[in-house]
């Protein structure tokens, strides 16, 4: 295992140039720019200085993430669900398989203020003051950005452990409402529409890509009826002069919010050793679709579904792309068939779907450089290349940095990037791709925006640019920095 300072050196330059030269010649308008996300968890972000902070946290990243070359920004608002079965769930505990528990249900819906805080059922005064901050920050980005990307999250708040049940298997009807009166339309989507909106009012020729979720493919294939609602009732109140484009996300596998593959018969996995371990990621062969389980569900609604494909004008897939010690850019498109492959086993024309104007966009891309389902293990080669999606987190410490422990991973993180980055720049290989976002949160950070990527220096303007300690990974930022100002259009 070795260490290397991760200050800007000679090799990156030698590695920047190799991959300019790899990239097939193309115009500059083909290529994809490598873009950023704001995450956010807790109300007090939007729009309040937290953190030692004198700006609230949503500008505070906005203003990072402008300063990596990008003109397109996702923004991640998080609000949660309550299931008063697992309030008792140890939050220390590593949970393995937790992912993968199908038998989710609202109580209600909630708020958190920080991360300390409870999580409060809304009321229309929550449900405004949110709609408030939000218009703040989006306004913030409308500046700063030509186009918005918007994917909001729910989370488990009671017994998140250190892996917690996941926000794909929970099954919602997004217009019913909870035990307070109130739906997931009201507490989310319609107040981000609303700030949206007035954010957006004088910003003609600029874009907002609104999506309904991600990664919560369980909630759009079992209640695709109420989404198309959604999206007419959007459309209607859309008043702004900026360009509405509606879309779906998803996760790569496990769409319906069921176990629907079987296990990786390589028998890889990621530790601990747990009895679901082979079945984490949905790397092992997909079931034919009469296996499904709820397929009786999902067969009664799929007339639906397919017609929420086909209204939305974007599709979005969570690129958590596996890929071997040789990584290549086609590996890079490993998510994407996987997803569509579920798509087509439903009946979809994917090809069909494809053809017809409809954006693909990696709404999540990163390695995290773990191997651990519980984000507690950073991997020390290209083992990581299996588990993209895990990582680490929890605060910083640099002995748990894979990528300042061990020089093989960082070497490898750069294969990989370089290899999306090469992807990016033709704009895709069999699937076009019209935008891809980052995960800049914790060891995914690589671009070190986020507070949970590093102790910061917490004023807007950094005079140690890029950041240097903590995750983020100079020699990967400045790669995607060149990148970014080569295809910014």
């Amino acid at each position: 295992m070795g260490r290397k300072s991760d200050h800007h050196q000679p090799a990156v330059l030698l590695l920047l140039l190799e991959l300019l030269l790899a990239i097939p010649s193309t115009s500059a308008k083909a290529g994809v720019e490598l873009s950023s996300s704001v995450i956010l968890f807790y109300d007090s972000e939007l729009a309040t200085p937290m953190y030692g902070s004198a700006v609230p946290q949503c500008e505070l990243l906005l203003r990072r993430a402008v300063r990596h070359g990008g003109k397109r920004i996702q923004l991640v608002p998080t609000h949660y669900w309550y299931d008063k079965r697992y309030e008792s769930q140890d939050q220390n505990a590593c949970l393995p398989d937790n992912w993968a528990d199908t038998d989710l249900r609202v109580d209600y819906y909630c708020s958190k203020w920080a991360w300390d805080a409870p999580c409060k059922p809304f009321t229309k005064k929550s449900i405004a003051s949110f709609r408030d901050a939000m218009r703040k920050c989006l306004s913030l980005a409308v500046q700063l950005y030509e186009e918005v990307l918007i994917a909001p999250h729910l989370d488990l708040v009671a017994g998140s452990s250190k892996r917690g049940k996941w926000r794909n298997m929970l099954r919602f009807d997004p217009l019913q409402k909870d035990r307070h009166g109130n739906s997931y339309w009201e507490i989310m989507l319609q107040p981000l529409l609303q700030a949206a909106n007035d954010a957006f009012n004088s910003s003609k020729g600029k874009t907002l890509h609104f999506a309904m979720g991600g990664e919560m493919g369980g909630t759009l294939l079992n209640h695709p009826a109420q989404y198309l609602k959604i999206f007419n009732a959007t459309r209607a109140a859309w008043k702004a002069p900026a360009r509405l484009q509606l879309g779906v996300t998803f996760y790569h596998a496990y769409t319906p919010g069921q176990i629907n593959h079987q296990p990786d018969p390589k028998g890889v996995k990621p530790l601990p050793d747990s009895p679901l371990g082979t079945l984490d990621g949905g790397y092992g062969p997909l079931l034919p679709y009469d296996k499904w389980p709820g397929v009786a569900q999902l067969r009664a609604v799929l007339p639906d579904f397919k017609r929420l494909l086909q209204e939305a004008q974007f599709i979005g897939v969570s690129n958590y792309a596996r890929a071997p010690a040789d990584v290549q850019p086609s590996h890079m498109e490993g998510s994407t068939a996987k997803l569509l492959a579920e798509f087509a086993a439903m009946g979809v024309d994917t090809q069909q779907l494809l053809s017809s104007g409809k954006q693909l966009i990696w709404n999540e891309f990163g390695l995290g450089g773990g191997i651990g389902s519980c984000n507690d293990v950073p991997g020390i080669d290209a083992r990581i290349g299996l588990f993209p999606w895990l990582g680490i987190t929890g605060s910083y410490e640099q002995k748990i940095d894979p990528f300042k422990q061990s020089l093989a991973a960082k070497e490898y993180l750069k294969k990989y990037y370089a290899a999306a980055l090469q992807l990016l720049a033709a704009g895709g290989g069999g699937y076009p791709v019209h935008g891809a976002y980052m995960w800049n949160v914790a060891s995914w950070d690589v671009q070190g925006i986020h507070t949970s990527a590093a102790v910061w220096n917490t004023s807007v303007v950094q005079a140690d640019w890029p950041v240097r300690k903590g995750f983020a990974v100079a020699d990967v930022a400045g790669m995607i920095q060149a990148h970014n100002t080569r295809f910014r259009h």
